[in-house]
């Protein structure tokens, strides 16, 4: 899987994440002085785990410090199996009776070791007293050894942990970034991907590299590239609906819309709505006879209704004075509702009995 073949290595391969790697990278360079445990937390996805790996060479690699030569025995071993790294599964030994067990084993340091790391994965998944338990053990760490914890839900970790770690935080990925690192990785595997594609993959990944990485290949694997956008989440068609709900003026189902879309990464809904209307706009210049690759019903529903006010809509949408919209839910949701009573249906405008309105009512 690319996803595994593509895993970083060294502190240079992880994209997006400028800070933690920053400071993990000069605790490399220090180890003797750095905090023995650390807490990274953020979305699914970003890196956590990667980085606890990429860490776990850095302390050992046999060449360099803090970057990881790549090429030296440490380097090119299998994390999973390697001396110097563990890698835990909480939902497995987030109990008590694991965590005494492991009590010896988490001090333990193999012959020919520099530093060891110990990473737990989804920690939010130990039990309260699983945890408590682990904290005596925290504090007495061999000076050799380091606590990565991992989790998606920083929330779910005990104070008495927190207090006791240095936490770091990993934030989703800019659209770029992912885009220039799937357009990477599919050269250096021969994947030609259209811009159709790669745009698909970068907004349905959500700013989440991981899944990029893995809907590329799927990509490669799908029998058409039409079978493969339409396997892919995206708020593409929930944009669509949403614009087609305010022009009917049907609050009720605008609301959950919206309230579907808040729940997202506003950037990526950004890019999904700049999709929405270029192919509204294209198919409306086209007078019909142009298909846009997904959603192709939808969109022929969807022009129809706003046909008269689709280019207004479009400049409302697009004006400079809209840019900073995106920066919170709160200007968000206030922006599309500015919208909605603009643009609602008035009552001298004839229905057209869409096939989607009928379709989301039976819902």
């Amino acid at each position: 899987m690319l996803v595994n073949d593509y895993r970083p290595m060294g502190f240079r391969d992880i994209v997006g994440q400028p800070m933690p790697v920053s400071i993990l990278r000069d605790a490399s360079r220090n180890p003797d002085e750095a905090p023995r445990c650390w807490i990274l937390h953020g979305p699914h996805g970003t890196g956590k785990t990667s980085l606890a790996r990429v860490f776990a060479r850095s302390l050992n690699c046999l060449v360099q410090r803090p970057d990881p030569c790549g090429s030296c025995e440490v380097c090119r071993s299998d994390s999973s199996f390697s001396p110097f790294y563990t890698e835990l599964d909480s939902s497995v030994v987030g109990n008590v009776s694991s965590i005494k067990e492991l009590k010896e084993e988490l001090t333990y340091i193999p012959a020919n070791t520099n530093y060891r790391v110990i990473t737990f994965d989804e920690f939010h998944l130990a039990a309260r007293a699983a945890q408590s338990t682990l904290l005596k053990t925290l504090e007495d760490l061999p000076s050799r050894i380091f606590v990565l914890i991992c989790t998606t839900e920083l929330d779910k970790i005990i104070s008495t942990i927190r207090s006791r770690s240095i936490e770091l935080q990993l934030f989703i990925t800019a659209a770029q970034e992912i885009s220039d690192t799937v357009l990477r990785i599919a050269e250096q595997e021969s994947i030609e991907v259209s811009p159709a594609a790669l745009e698909k993959i970068v907004s349905a990944s959500g700013g989440h590299m991981r899944d990029a990485v893995m809907s590329l290949d799927l990509y490669r694997t799908s029998e058409s590239e039409q079978a493969f956008l339409e396997t892919l989440y995206s708020y593409e068609q929930i944009l669509i609906y949403t614009l087609f709900f305010m022009r009917e003026g049907d609050r009720e189902k605008f609301r959950h819309g919206l309230l579907s879309l808040s729940s997202g990464v506003l950037e990526f809904v950004r890019r999904d709505l700049c999709v929405v209307m270029r192919n509204a706009l294209e198919m409306l210049a086209s007078d019909g006879e142009f298909t846009p690759v997904t959603y192709a019903a939808d969109y022929k529903e969807f022009v129809g209704l706003w046909r008269n006010d689709l280019i207004r809509l479009f400049k409302t949408i697009m004006s400079p004075w809209t840019a900073d919209v995106f920066d919170s839910d709160d200007k968000f949701q206030a922006f599309m509702w500015s919208l909605f009573c603009a643009f609602r249906k008035r009552d001298n405008v004839a229905s057209t009995g869409s096939s989607m309105l009928s379709m989301s009512r039976k819902k």
